[in-house]
């Protein structure tokens, strides 16, 4: 019975330990939310792409793309990454090809961007975007 009961305390030690393992640090949430960002400016799901912005930020980027009937997005690739190194600050650059009808010439258009690491108490914390989306043409 000892050796039972020692044996399910190790394995539940055991799986406590796997399970903390299991939360991301900072620069790998970064990355998702990147890799989340860009497919949502590729298929045009700029509601889900605003949820990357700091609140205060959303609404502006919104009424960028209020009237996208025009407006076909053709790619989205994320150019150049930096972390910084304390992994709290994400510097980007990414390009939007894209094409206003009726013209039919695909324009690009760069993104710099910033992301801050916010703390969101003993869960952890999440990365949004702190500067303003640059004036769509």
């Amino acid at each position: 019975m000892k050796r039972q009961l020692a044996l399910f305390v190790t394995v539940s030690t055991l799986c406590s330990l796997i399970g903390c393992a299991w939360l991301y640090p900072p620069e790998k949430q970064g990355r998702g939310h990147l890799d989340n960002f860009v497919y949502a400016l590729r298929w045009m799901q700029f509601s889900a792409a605003a949820a990357y912005l700091k609140p205060e930020l959303r609404d502006g980027f919104l009424a960028q793309f209020d009237d996208t009937k025009d407006l076909t997005v053709v790619d989205v690739r994320l150019d150049e990454v930096t972390l910084s190194p304390d992994g709290k600050q994400i510097e980007t650059k990414i390009e939007m090809d894209y094409y206003l009808l009726p013209s039919t010439t695909i324009k690009t258009f760069p993104i710099l961007q910033t992301w801050n690491y916010f703390e969101l108490g003993k869960t952890g914390g999440d990365y949004l975007i702190v500067t303003p989306f640059p004036d769509f043409p």
